[in-house]
Formats: structure tokens, sequence, C-alpha cells
């Protein structure tokens, strides 16, 4: 009779990364210069998407959209017991710009990453040369 085994997902997937630990180790490769360009880039979204809907600049289609996720976020939140948090009859529109802000930033996620990937290490390269 053979023997059955139970592979590990790291022994299956050989030695691979998953993206999240290949963003880590940018991290610890980069330090500060991954932290401070990630950082950067997230809150230029944020503020970029809370200016573009407190000044009405996206379609109303696309707005339409971001409320509904929103609103799953908000039975989400009803669902758990954790409603108290967000109280939509107190919300001002500020804070109603700034939470579809958040969300549309939460789902440019993976753009940022990406755009990280790609630029950091140019941006080490160039403050090294600068420095040298």
């Amino acid at each position: 009779r053979a023997a059955t085994r139970c592979f590990s997902s790291t022994e299956i997937a050989g030695s691979e990364k998953t993206a999240s630990e290949k963003f880590r180790g940018l991290f610890r490769k980069y330090g500060p210069i991954a932290v401070a360009f990630y950082v950067s880039l997230y809150l230029g979204t944020l503020g970029v998407f809370y200016l573009s809907f407190e000044y009405e600049m996206f379609s109303k289609k696309t707005k339409k959209k971001l409320v509904e996720i929103q609103e799953k976020y908000s039975d989400l939140l009803r669902r758990v017991g954790l409603d108290w948090l967000f109280n939509e009859e107190k919300v001002d529109s500020k804070a109603g710009s700034f939470a579809l802000a958040w969300v549309a930033t939460k789902l440019s996620e993976p753009i940022r990453i990406a755009v990280t990937f790609y630029v950091v290490p140019k941006l080490a390269r160039w403050i090294k040369r600068i420095r040298a």
C-alpha cells in the first residue's frame, strides 16, 4: 500500500510567495522609502476622492455605485451589532463624502499596491544616486 501524505500550501506552491509576503518583503527591503511612498499615495488618493465627492466631480452613476457599497458596510455593521458606530441620521455631508472617499480608496488598493511595487525600487535607486 502506498502511504498518503498531506502537503502544506508552501510545498505545493514551491517557493512562490503570496502577494502579501511580497508586499511585506518590499517594506523590509526598502524600509522608510516604501512606507513613506505608500502612505503618501494612500493619503493623496483619499484626498483626491474626498475633494471629488465634496465638489461633485463624479457622475451620479459612479456615486450611486459607491453609495451601494457603503450601504453594504452599514448593513454589515448592523448585523454584527456595531450599528451605533455609524448613525446615518446624524452624518453631515462632509462625513458622507469622507465615507465615500474611504470606500473608493479601499477599492483602488490593488492599483496603489502595483504602483508601489513599480515605483519604490526606482525611487530607492534614484535616492541612492543622489546621496552618492
